[in-house]
């Protein structure tokens, strides 16, 4: 009898191109996505065959997502190297979850991404040449959490519980810590004050078919990028000089999916202690009529820092 499978790992490297690098030779946060996952989902899909489990009409859906850098600048063109690690868990609530409103089992995916890259000896006046001899350092990095549904069945089918059979060989860990919600990541580190965005603190806009992907709805990146831009939007309103500002970590709860024509507002607060910088938000519904859903879709959190 074949031992259960405890974790699925692997890895695999691209090159840090324009699109994945700063004006600082820096990976930009939201770049993580397409350096780390592709590997990701080809692992699973080879070991798996996941698109079957997709025929049935069962996914592992982005639950939440969490990026760190070390901001080490990367050789232009050099190879960013992922490793991943992929293992299965079930919550089980706690009679205190349970009482909180959070009293449903799931199944749950968590992947852990490790980055590593050449560190960049240019100058910026090369406009990216750099010979890539670099050492070999730890770029940053990643948490993704899917939840297992049918994200197309009634609400009342759409809970997965019981392990497909496609990953039957695959072993169930518990899930041992505090399932993640956006209170717990909003949550605000002593010594942080307010700090004053004026008008740049909500944003109202609205998603269309370029936003979406095959599982029928926005894509979870286009939340990343909008965090990313909003954090932009405030600091600018703050006052503080964004030539010099570096992002050092982008994370996301998602709980409910926008479509193409859904109108949404993203609002947050943004805090300050010294040089480092925090920006909670959350992205809700817009009706025709202009108002607000209160509850929240998309819990976001960004932090940041200013350099001496």
């Amino acid at each position: 009898m074949t031992e259960p499978l405890a974790v699925l790992e692997g890895g695999g490297e691209l090159p840090a191109s324009f699109w994945e690098l700063d004006m600082n030779n820096q990976l930009k946060l939201k770049s993580f996505v397409p350096l780390g996952m592709p590997f990701v989902f080809r692992n699973l899909h080879k070991t798996f065959n996941l698109f079957t489990m997709r025929k049935r009409g069962l996914v592992p859906i982005v639950y939440h997502m969490d990026f760190r850098s070390a901001l080490v600048p990367v050789a232009f063109g050099s190879q960013v190297q992922s490793e991943h690690a992929v293992k299965v868990c079930r919550y089980t609530p706690s009679g205190e979850d349970a009482a909180a409103g959070k009293d449903r089992e799931r199944l749950l995916e968590e992947i852990r991404i490790q980055f590593r890259g050449r560190r960049s000896m240019g100058d910026k006046s090369q406009l990216g040449y750099d010979e890539r001899t670099g050492a070999l350092e730890p770029l940053g990095t990643g948490r993704i959490v899917h939840v297992f549904t049918r994200p197309l069945a009634p609400p009342a089918e759409r809970s997965v519980t019981e392990l497909p059979p496609e990953m039957a060989h695959m072993q169930v860990h518990p899930w041992t810590e505090p399932y993640p919600t956006i209170d717990l990541l909003h949550e605000t580190p002593p010594g942080f004050a307010p700090c004053d965005a004026g008008r740049w603190a909500r944003h109202d806009a609205v998603w269309g078919l370029p936003n979406t992907d095959v599982n029928q709805h926005v894509n979870v990146v286009e939340y990343l990028m909008a965090g990313e831009n909003h954090f932009t939007r405030m600091l600018h309103g703050a006052g503080i000089d964004l030539a010099r500002h570096q992002m050092t970590r982008l994370s996301l709860i998602f709980r409910k999916p926008f479509f193409p024509g859904d109108a949404y507002a993203m609002q947050g607060q943004l805090l300050r202690e010294e040089e480092n910088t925090l920006m909670t938000a959350t992205v809700h519904r817009l009706e025709r009529d202009g108002g607000l859903d209160e509850k929240p879709a998309v819990g976001i959190r960004c932090e940041g820092t200013i350099p001496a």
